[in-house]
């Protein structure tokens, strides 16, 4: 069964469903090739779906994005009843398609860190993360059920797992060389936030707007920043500091961060940033001189 026979099947045009789903050849059982993998089910169709396909079911199944074969398979309903020479169909889907749908949902996440950068929750919406990521605008309720709710504690996620990684990296040849690496990778977002950008996680804390949503976004902001503060403290005990220290060397450093990023915000300078940069390498130097 091809993409032609499909569309004439589901009412979608052709085009849609080679731009939104990227659809490959649909085989019965028993024309399987070398590279994929079969999935046998009794009154199935199977397709790749980012778009929206008349509210089908989906479901899915051995597929890492990584080239493996994957299976998803699109539940039989009145729209798409069963063939009548045969009511079992096996549709092959590349898991190369499979990665495409991540790739997909990864480039949402990251127009959402952004359109939260440079807007905040309140200002964030779907219309800039679609243009921005290039999705169409289906895919929205298919990768974020939960609507932007969902999408903005993901990205919020995300960023704060991305800035633990950093973070995680710096060198810890002596207190003084993580407190300095740790200003010089920070210093990029305090820059934005003089023209009004920011940090994505701490945009999720000051959102004006009542939401019952607030409590989890809170709970994904401290959660962000407790382990920001937990890597800061493992690299600072790497380079020699006590761990207790390093605890509150850590956290003073992350309140740097965010008070600076508020601050240069404000005043649209870097001077509160610099002025705190100062003082924090002054006295790392000072309490840990020969470390």
């Amino acid at each position: 069964m091809t993409v032609g026979e499909l569309s004439q099947r589901t009412g979608v045009p052709v085009k849609t469903l080679r731009e939104c789903t990227d659809l490959g050849l649909i085989y019965t059982l028993g024309r399987s090739q070398a590279g994929y993998r079969l999935f046998d089910a009794e009154a199935l169709w199977c397709v790749r779906w980012i778009g929206e396909l008349r509210g089908l079911g989906l479901g899915g199944s051995d597929g890492d994005g990584h080239g493996k074969p994957l299976v998803i398979e699109l539940a039989s309903t009145s729209v798409l009843a069963a063939p009548a020479a045969s009511s079992r169909m096996a549709v092959l889907v590349k898991g190369r398609e499979a990665g495409m749908a991540t790739e997909t949902r990864g480039r949402m996440l990251e127009a959402a860190v952004q359109a939260l950068q440079r807007r905040g929750v309140a200002g964030m919406s779907f219309t800039e993360v679609l243009r921005d990521s290039g999705a169409a605008r289906g895919a929205i309720y298919h990768h974020f059920p939960g609507g932007k709710a969902q999408l903005v504690a993901e990205a919020a996620t995300r960023n704060g797992q991305d800035i633990r990684a950093h973070l995680g990296a710096l060198p810890a040849g002596s207190p003084h060389a993580v407190v300095e690496a740790f200003l010089t990778f920070v210093r990029p977002v305090i820059e934005a936030a003089t023209t009004g950008s920011g940090c994505a996680v701490a945009a999720v804390t000051v959102d004006p707007d009542p939401d019952p949503e607030s409590d989890t976004l809170r709970e994904v902001a401290a959660t962000a920043f407790g382990s920001w503060i937990e890597q800061l403290s493992e690299r600072l005990a790497a380079a020699g500091v006590a761990p207790r220290e390093a605890d509150d060397l850590a956290a003073m450093l992350v309140t740097l961060l965010e008070g600076a990023h508020v601050l240069c915000r404000a005043s649209g300078t870097l001077e509160p940033f610099e002025q705190t940069a100062r003082t924090a390498l002054a006295l790392t130097q000072s309490r840990y001189p020969s470390a």
